[in-house]
């Protein structure tokens, strides 16, 4: 039986055709992303706890620009975890006067509504009969994705300090100078440099807020904010030209060392490798290094662009 079972899954039916569903692969990939930030975010709990909610949720979404899924129990949501999933020490449970612990469902309800508190709101409590009705919030989870990846570049770019202006104009969406000294406890001087280089690379804006119609500069706000939009296109274009730099390079880098790929694909070659030197070897090596950096910074920059791009 099972021999004649092997051999059904081995015959291919050569008149049908197969494609890719790129739709699919993004809505995957994006969830994925959500499910990582997440964990990043809050923690391991609440990231299995999303990840099971995306686990329901999933087949149902058919593109990335949907706003929420469909309405999940957190009843569902507990049959969808992993038996090892360990949450109780990922939250303190609210008490409720009694010495019993919680539940494995009470704790997974905490979970729920803490992730629709948050300040991403990457879930939405829908009905309160039962143990709840949650939706996840796919556009606040995808506006999530985009200023996580606008702050990491931000940080790698300019710094801790200047990632720490940026995270608080972005929570409080316009300030004076003095305001953001205050809120990130650094010296004026320190905040007026950074904010000037953030500036100068298009990332933070000033507004004029006149208190009067004369528009007198003495009498005048000048409240920094982020474009946060604007942001994403200059990071997606730099993103564009780092693409076609490593391309550039890869060309480059394969161009360099022609003679010595047309000598390794040489059929007295293949057959006797030993015919290779030991330079031949060191710089075959080499090549192959270099071409795998090259392609871990193209994935990098694809999967960058594709949250940037397709969500």
């Amino acid at each position: 039986m099972s021999h004649m079972a092997s051999e059904a899954v081995d015959e291919v039916d050569e008149s049908v055709f197969w494609k890719i569903n790129y739709d699919q692969f993004n809505i995957r990939f994006r969830n994925t992303q959500i499910i990582r930030a997440v964990g990043e975010r809050v923690n391991k709990g609440a990231e299995a706890v999303m990840k099971a909610a995306f686990t329901i949720a999933q087949d149902k979404i058919r593109t990335c620009h949907e706003e929420q899924s469909v309405p999940l129990s957190a009843t569902l949501v507990a049959h969808h975890l992993p038996s090892d999933a360990k949450l109780r020490s990922e939250i303190v449970v609210s008490a409720d006067g009694t010495r019993l612990k919680p539940s494995q469902q009470q704790i997974i309800t905490e979970f729920l509504d803490l992730l629709c508190t948050d300040r991403a709101k990457f879930l939405s409590k829908v009905d309160e009969r039962g143990a709840g009705q949650y939706k996840v919030n796919l556009s606040n989870g995808t506006t999530a994705l985009k200023r996580r990846l606008v702050e990491s570049v931000v940080k790698e770019r300019y710094g801790s300090i200047s990632h720490r202006l940026f995270r608080i104009l972005v929570e409080n969406q316009k300030l004076d100078e003095k305001q953001i000294t205050k809120i990130a406890l650094v010296a004026g001087k320190e905040v007026r440099e950074k904010l000037h280089q953030l500036a100068m690379a298009g990332l933070v804006e000033l507004q004029e807020v006149p208190k009067s119609v004369d528009r007198v500069p003495s009498r005048t706000f000048y409240l920094w904010y982020v474009p946060l939009h604007k942001c994403e296109e200059l990071i997606m274009n730099d993103c564009y030209q780092a693409l076609a730099n490593i391309r550039q390079r890869h060309s480059i880098e394969v161009k360099s060392r022609s003679k010595l790929l047309r000598k390794v694909q040489r059929e007295d070659v293949i057959a006797n490798p030993g015919l290779l030197t030991a330079l031949d070897h060191a710089q075959l090596q080499l090549l192959n290094k270099v071409l795998e950096w090259l392609e871990v910074a193209e994935l990098r920059l694809d999967a960058m662009i594709m949250i940037l791009r397709d969500f």
